[in-house]
């Protein structure tokens, strides 16, 4: 994984560390995190007032929520 940070891995490598993080229950972890962010930002949008602005930026939290790579 040391290579992450120079670079990033080559791409027939990704599927293998995939597979590692999740044995460590890292990719839970990781989702977890991530929901309590997502969270936590909403609830700071709820100041805004009702409209297309504020609409848009809780679609974008929940878009970055769900991504997968």
């Amino acid at each position: 994984f040391a290579r992450v940070g120079a670079g990033g891995l080559p791409p027939f490598e990704v599927d293998e560390a995939r597979r590692r993080l999740d044995r460590l229950g890292v990719l839970d972890d990781a989702r977890a995190a991530v929901d309590a962010y997502v969270a936590s930002g909403l609830a700071a949008l709820g100041v805004l007032p009702p409209g297309p602005a504020a609409d848009a930026l809780r679609a974008l939290a929940a878009s970055l929520a769900h991504r997968t790579a």
